[in-house]
């Protein structure tokens, strides 16, 4: 009995986490990869979703002449991710723009997820297990 009552525990905890984190992505400007990405995000509630459709200094450019002042990077977990993680981190903080790793990183851990466009799948397995 112990031990489900362990796993509860750690599954209510995980839980608390993880509506945090939908919380802070929800209300940030959030940069991801491509459209599939992009969809997935908004189909989570999150509003402001910018894709890296263009070069990156084109999209921190763009991004700097809203106005913007952060932004959470949600590339996917893979070399190419990773890749355009730092450049568009890099990028960003030369527009003055603060990057926001650690939900790409916290999110990923959470859901298991490598790419973001399954976050809503993997979403909707999570609170139905």
């Amino acid at each position: 009995m112990s031990g489900d009552h362990s796993r509860e525990c750690i599954k209510e905890r995980k839980a608390k986490e993880l509506r945090r984190v939908l919380t802070e992505l929800r209300e940030s400007n959030v940069l991801v990869e491509g459209k599939k990405d992009r969809a997935a995000l908004e189909g989570i509630g999150c509003p402001s979703v910018f894709t890296l459709c263009r070069s990156v200094e084109d999209v921190c450019r763009s991004l700097s002449s809203e106005g913007i002042k952060e932004v959470v990077i949600l590339t996917d977990m893979d070399r190419t991710g990773d890749r355009l993680c730092s450049e568009a981190e890099g990028m960003l903080i030369a527009y003055r723009i603060r990057p926001n790793t650690f939900l790409r990183k916290r999110l990923s851990g959470l859901l298991n997820v490598r790419k973001f466009e399954d976050v809503k799948k993997k979403l909707d397995k999570f609170w139905s297990g």
